[in-house]
């Protein structure tokens, strides 16, 4: 592929695709994973293997149906108001945001994210974090690179500081 330092060819198998004929998303995720290993081994050479630790912590899968998703998780919300946490409607309220991003719903998308990030610090700093995301997309998408650049450095500074208070881990 051109464009790319690094590419890994990669045959689609009968056994990788789903009945309606597509690709499944862990399928994705193995392709993803498979190819992260042979770029560190191409880089590092193969003894990073036994030198490093290197954990896939969390990834994930946009649909690009922000709609359905919508639809979903505010039908979630509406369950979650009578007997979830609020921690648990702010995680909800932050997959909303994502979803409203999608939708190009830019500020009311960075307004929810602010509002879920408030209550998730405390409580969830790796969620909090994501939330600073989502609101430095809104600040990239409205073309403030800077800003958004000074949101991602916020989220990784706290991704950073969550994982040496819990020995390593980023969850």
């Amino acid at each position: 592929m051109d464009g790319y330092r690094f590419s890994q060819p990669r045959e689609v198998e009968f056994r990788d695709i789903d009945i309606a004929g597509h690709v499944n998303n862990a399928v994705y995720l193995t392709y993803l994973e498979t190819a992260r290993i042979r770029y560190l081994l191409e880089i590092l050479g193969p003894q990073f293997v036994y030198e490093l630790s290197l954990i896939l912590a969390h990834i994930e899968i946009d649909q690009k149906k922000p709609d359905e998703a919508l639809e979903l998780i505010r039908s979630g919300l509406a369950m979650l108001s009578e007997n979830g946490t609020k921690v648990d409607q702010a995680l909800f309220r932050l997959e909303e945001a994502r979803a409203l991003l999608q939708k190009g719903e830019r500020e009311e998308a960075g307004s929810i994210a602010m509002e879920s990030v408030g209550i998730l610090s405390d409580a969830s700093p790796f969620d909090a974090a994501r939330g600073y995301m989502v609101v430095a997309e809104v600040f990239e998408e409205l073309g403030n690179r800077e800003k958004a650049l000074e949101i991602y450095e916020l989220a990784a500074e706290i991704l950073e500081t969550h994982r040496t208070d819990t020995g390593g881990s980023t969850e």
